[in-house]
């Protein structure tokens, strides 16, 4: 399922199609796909709505960095026999999340224990149609129309349908501006 639809990038076609049928709607199919997983392969984090579980070590610090963006449906459990039954869960009040540096941060004081995979976090990562952040879709909507604007006037010899989904070096090179790079930067996971 993509997070965003032709029609979602028709606005950003306007200077040259108010609307897409046949070839063009497969063609911006196509780009749509491409750009969604390069976006999702930049950000290091997946895009589409997904519940993770994450198995952490504890360092002994009032707060867990997780790897991915958590957009929803938490819970902390801390047990250092790792079973992870529902009395190791931590008590939802005790903690806030900072959802874009990917952050877990006890509240009541307290530490999470130093152990070895000692920590279990659930939770949902990435968006649906309806949760996608606006500066986000605009981005992957602007990208893939400037990459339908040159595909179709012709005016990279070497943009062709096939193959850009696998090519984010060739979506990167050619379409990314630094406007989208900075939003895009904003979701971004840095490895620690």
């Amino acid at each position: 399922m993509s997070l965003i639809t032709t029609t979602d990038v028709l606005p950003y076609l306007s200077s040259i199609t108010t609307t897409v049928d046949g070839n063009d709607a497969t063609l911006l199919s196509d780009l749509i796909d491409g750009v969604e997983k390069f976006v999702s392969e930049y950000i290091l984090s997946p895009l589409e709505l997904t519940t993770v579980t994450e198995y952490l070590s504890g360092k002994g610090l009032p707060y867990i960095t997780l790897k991915n963006i958590p957009t929803g449906n938490i819970s902390v459990y801390v047990d250092s026999d790792r079973e992870f039954s529902d009395d190791t869960l931590v008590d939802s009040t005790t903690y806030v999340v900072y959802d874009l540096f990917r952050k877990v941060e006890l509240i009541d004081g307290t530490i999470f224990p130093i152990g070895v995979r000692n920590i279990k976090v659930v939770y949902d990562t990435g968006w649906d149609i309806t949760t996608l952040p606006k500066d986000l879709k605009m981005v992957m909507c602007d990208i893939v129309a400037n990459m339908f604007y040159h595909i179709r006037n012709k005016t990279e010899s070497n943009a062709t349908r096939g193959g850009m989904g696998s090519s984010a070096t060739f979506i990167q090179d050619k379409f990314i501006l630094p406007q989208h790079y900075h939003i895009l930067n904003t979701y971004r996971r840095v490895n620690i």
